[in-house]
C-alpha cells in the first residue's frame, strides 16, 4: 500500500493517461495496442518477474550517489539522446555509407557504437574516477554460489516463458511458425541471434538504464520504485527526438511526420512500459548476466528473422 502513495508512481500515472490521451486524438493510432501492451508487458511481465523473483538473494553492491556521480549521469543521458538522435546516423553516414543498410557491416557498426557510448564511456569514468569495481555494477561470479543458485529459478523459469510467449503468441515469430526457417538455418541461427543480442540488447540496455541509471536513481531519491519509474520514463523519452526529427512512420502508426508532442506521448505509452518488469528483476538479483540472458532470450523470436538476414545464412 505505501508503494501505491508514491509520488513518482502518481506522476507516472498521470503522464502516461494523458499520453494515452493525446495519441487517442489520432486517426493513425490504435489504443487497443497500448492497452494490451500495458496488460500484458506492464502488468503481466512484471508480476511474473516479482513472483519468480520472491526468494532472489541480490549480489552486494556500492553505490554512494555523490553529487558529482549524479551531474555525470545527467551528462550521460544528454549524450545517450544526442547519439540516440543524430550522433548514430552521423557515424553511419561517416563510416558505413558505403555499406547496405542491412549488411552484417553495417549491424556490426551500429553495435560498435552503443557498446560505445552506452558502456564503455559510463563504465570507464564510473570504475577511473568514482573508484567503483566490476562488481557494483552486478558483474561478479566468486562467492556468490549462494545468489546464483537462488537467480537460477528466476533466469530459467522467463527465459522459456519468452521464447514460448513470443513463438505461440508473438507477431515477430510469425515467419518462424509458418515454416520458412529450415532446421539448419534453426540450429545455427538461432545461437548466433542469441549472442548478438546478448550484446546488443542485454548488455548495452541492461547496463546502462539499470546496473548504471537506475541503481543511481534509487539512491538519489532514497525510493527502489521511484528509481525504475524514472530510469523507465527516461528510456521511453530518449527516443522521442529520434522520433519526431526522422520520422516514425509505420512502426508508430503515426505517421511519416509525427509531432513532437506525438512523439512524446507514444515514447511513453509504448516504450517506458517495457523497463518495468526488468527493472524489478535488478533490484531483486543485482545481477546484470542475468538480465542480460532474460533480455535477449525476450528479443529472441522477434528478432531472428530480421538478424538472419543480416547473418545472410
Amino acid at each position: 500500500m505505501k508503494n501505491l502513495k508514491n509520488p513518482f508512481l502518481i506522476g507516472y500515472v498521470v503522464i502516461y493517461m494523458i499520453s494515452l490521451a493525446i495519441l487517442n486524438s489520432s486517426e493513425n493510432f490504435s489504443i487497443g495496442n497500448s492497452v494490451t501492451i500495458l496488460v500484458i508487458v506492464g502488468f503481466g511481465f512484471s508480476g511474473l518477474a516479482f513472483i519468480l523473483t520472491r526468494f532472489s538473494k541480490p549480489m552486494k553492491i556500492t553505490v554512494s550517489g555523490s553529487s558529482k556521480e549524479m551531474f555525470f549521469l545527467v551528462f550521460s543521458v544528454i549524450v545517450i539522446v544526442v547519439f540516440l538522435t543524430w550522433g548514430s546516423r552521423a557515424l553511419s553516414n561517416l563510416f558505413l555509407s558505403s555499406f547496405d543498410k542491412t549488411s552484417f557491416v553495417t549491424h556490426f557498426g551500429h553495435l560498435i557504437q552503443k557498446l560505445f557510448f552506452f558502456v564503455a564511456i559510463p563504465l570507464f569514468v564510473m570504475l577511473k574516477y568514482f573508484g567503483y569495481s566490476l562488481k557494483d555494477f552486478g558483474i561478479q561470479f566468486k562467492n556468490t554460489g549462494s545468489n546464483w543458485k537462488s537467480h537460477l529459478p528466476v533466469m530459467v523459469g522467463l527465459v522459456l516463458f519468452f521464447i514460448l510467449f513470443n513463438y505461440f503468441v508473438g507477431r515477430g515469430a510469425e515467419p518462424i511458425r509458418e515454416g520458412h526457417f529450415s532446421a539448419m538455418q534453426l540450429i545455427i541461427g538461432m545461437p548466433l541471434s542469441f549472442i548478438w543480442l546478448l550484446l546488443e540488447v542485454g548488455l548495452v540496455e541492461e547496463f546502462f538504464f539499470r546496473a548504471y541509471l537506475q541503481t543511481r536513481l534509487a539512491v538519489f531519491f532514497k525510493s527502489k520504485l521511484s528509481g525504475i519509474i524514472t530510469a523507465c520514463l527516461i528510456f521511453g523519452l530518449a527516443h522521442a527526438p529520434g522520433l519526431y526529427l526522422r520520422g516514425a512512420g509505420s512502426i508508430t502508426a503515426l505517421g511519416d511526420s509525427p509531432t513532437f508532442i506525438f512523439a512524446v506521448a507514444y515514447s511513453i505509452v509504448t516504450l517506458s512500459v517495457a523497463g518495468f518488469f526488468l527493472g524489478i528483476i535488478w533490484i531483486r538479483t543485482r545481477n546484470l548476466p542475468l538480465l542480460m540472458v532474460i533480455h535477449a532470450a525476450g528479443d529472441l523470436m522477434p528478432g531472428y528473422p530480421e538478424l538472419m538476414q543480416v547473418f545472410n545464412i
